[in-house]
């Protein structure tokens, strides 16, 4: 910190305490006449001392503290790599000193952050995906006379229970389970569907991949695109979930694949069906069944908690939707966008090219994320929704020691030339939170710079601040006169 913030920040109290100090002197200079009083018998004594360290004025311990956790920061920055940005709020503001990278950098899977913000905004914390069937016309005697249509609401998650199998029951994944939906189709009676089962993924548009590099396709790193997807749109996979390299299959027509899918389960229940095709529901059409989705907290936490592709890329075109009717990327990016104007967020160099952080366009500063946490706080929803350090998602092996277990909440981000760390840690000295973002591009990451850099931040913040604790400061209770505990 600055010796020219330093003394803006002990201006005011050092003024307060010459003015008191000023008319303590005049009082002592005057001559009062004497004043009889009866004397008043406390039923307590003071147990602080008046001159103790726990009666220090708040106003003077914080520029102390600040003073203290800016020393600190600056010894983490010495460990930064070229190219990496880093800034940090602490409840007193803004931390110096912070690092910057000209035009910004590429957040990777940072760029979840602003998605699910937005999403729990926009769209709020209890929305739910409501995927339908609907008939042209009701079924008569368990039999509908026609097509069966399947609707897609941009769910990510709609999902089988062997897609489910792969994921250990202990991650907090979330899924709407589409063996439901077939249950409440037969549930309502239906027995013959005379037609087929006819997919509609025509809430949102067709772009099935953003602007991004062929290996991340190739790689499986999300599914193909769609209103109306199951299974992440993946027709195989291996048994067990199998990191960054998945050797997945992607379906050619995602809206095809969800109707197969479905028809077979209706297939299971005894329903007899006339194949799978695509296509769109009658706007005059009856709803027979839905299933809706877990709230839009359970689903921004399976995104950033686990970093999941798909889920922050149909959101991002679920809030284009809901903002601008058009369920695309680029108008749920100009949402975002708006959004974050609306709460103060610098969006000087910062562009919003996907939800996910796949695309090599997007561009993030670690100053406007920082900014973006504090809006939101660190008991908010979106905090809610990060991986945990020790303990969930992608942190669950890092930060395992105290005092870090547990403390640090956080989106994680990797790419080939990226790597990122934003969100809040909590202090283990009185509970506050702080906000960070550290953010390091490179053609070739040493992990172990950068975990370095991680840790060591996360160390400084969850110790901070090194002073006393104000609760420590605070005067004692009286103690009573009888000595008994009051």
């Amino acid at each position: 910190m600055s010796p020219a913030v330093i003394f803006r920040q002990l201006f005011l109290p050092l003024l307060l305490a010459a003015i008191s100090l000023g008319l303590w002197q005049t009082a002592e200079q005057m001559d009062f006449a004497p004043v009889t009083v009866d004397d008043i018998e406390f039923e307590a004594e003071p147990q602080t001392p008046a001159f103790a360290a726990r009666r220090i004025p708040r106003t003077l311990l914080a520029p102390i503290r600040e003073a203290e956790i800016s020393t600190e920061i600056t010894a983490v920055v010495d460990l930064a790599p070229p190219d990496t940005c880093l800034a940090v709020t602490v409840p007193g503001g803004p931390v110096e000193p912070a690092l910057a990278v000209p035009g910004g950098v590429v957040p990777a899977s940072n760029m979840k952050v602003l998605t699910t913000f937005a999403a729990l905004e926009v769209l709020g914390p209890d929305f739910t995906y409501r995927t339908t069937v609907v008939t042209d016309v009701p079924p008569a005697g368990g039999v509908i006379d026609g097509d069966l249509f399947f609707v897609g609401a941009g769910d990510p998650f709609l999902a089988t229970d062997d897609w489910v199998a792969q994921y250990e029951p202990s991650e907090a994944r979330t899924f709407t389970r589409l063996e439901d939906l077939a249950d409440a189709i037969a549930a309502a009676g239906v027995t013959t569907i005379t037609g087929s089962v006819i997919g509609d993924e025509s809430l949102l548009d067709t772009v099935r991949f953003g602007d991004w590099p062929s290996v991340d396709i190739t790689n499986n790193q999300t599914g193909p695109m769609s209103a109306l997807s199951v299974n992440e749109g993946f027709v195989g996979w291996p048994e067990v979930f199998g990191g960054s390299v998945r050797p997945r299959q992607q379906a050619e027509d995602p809206a095809i694949h969800a109707a197969e899918i479905l028809e077979g389960l209706l297939s299971e229940r005894g329903i007899a069906t006339n194949g799978a095709d695509r296509g769109t529901a009658p706007a005059s059409g009856t709803e027979l069944a839905f299933v809706e989705s877990p709230p839009m907290t359970a689903i921004a936490t399976h995104v950033n908690s686990f970093s999941s592709n798909i889920g922050a890329e149909l959101a991002l075109k679920r809030i284009g939707l809901e903002q601008f009717n058009e369920g695309s990327t680029a108008a749920g990016a100009e949402a975002v966008r708006a959004l974050l104007g609306e709460r103060g967020v610098q969006l000087n160099n910062v562009v919003i090219a996907d939800g996910s952080g796949l695309s090599q366009n997007n561009r993030l500063t670690c100053q406007a994320l920082v900014e973006l946490l504090t809006v939101a706080g660190g008991d908010s929803a979106l905090a809610d929704t990060m991986a945990v350090g020790g303990e969930r998602g992608t942190l669950l092996d890092r930060f395992t020691s105290p005092p870090l277990v547990g403390q640090v909440e956080a989106k994680t981000g990797t790419l080939n030339n990226s790597r990122a760390l934003a969100g809040y840690v909590t202090s283990s000295v009185d509970g506050s939170s702080s906000q960070f973002a550290v953010i390091t591009n490179q053609e070739r990451i040493v992990d172990g710079d950068v975990f370095e850099l991680h840790d060591a931040l996360a160390e400084t913040l969850v110790r901070r601040p090194s002073g006393p604790a104000l609760d420590r400061l605070s005067p004692l209770e009286p103690i009573p006169v009888d000595g008994t505990d009051g």
